[in-house]
């Protein structure tokens, strides 16, 4: 969602990204290490970047600064 307001320049876009990061508030717990969100499923809780809390942590990073777009999985060609 982050993405495509950054593309699209939509704010419709960025306004369900904020959406979206309210909910996840709601399925944030704590454990012995800091705050974690379930995988897919409940009981689960894995740092996966894609279906664990390392993808959760990305989405609310950048939605933090939306107006400055991160690759983090590009690689910069030198």
């Amino acid at each position: 969602m982050v993405t495509a307001y950054q593309v699209l320049h939509d704010p419709s876009w960025l306004e369900d990204a904020f959406a979206f990061g309210d909910l996840l508030e709601l399925y944030a717990r704590r454990d012995e290490y800091g705050i974690v969100w379930p995988a897919e499923h409940p009981t689960v809780v894995t740092p996966d970047y894609m279906v664990g809390y390392a993808g959760v942590g990305a989405f609310l990073l950048n939605l933090a600064r939306p107006e400055r777009r991160r690759h983090s999985l590009e690689i910069p060609v030198v």
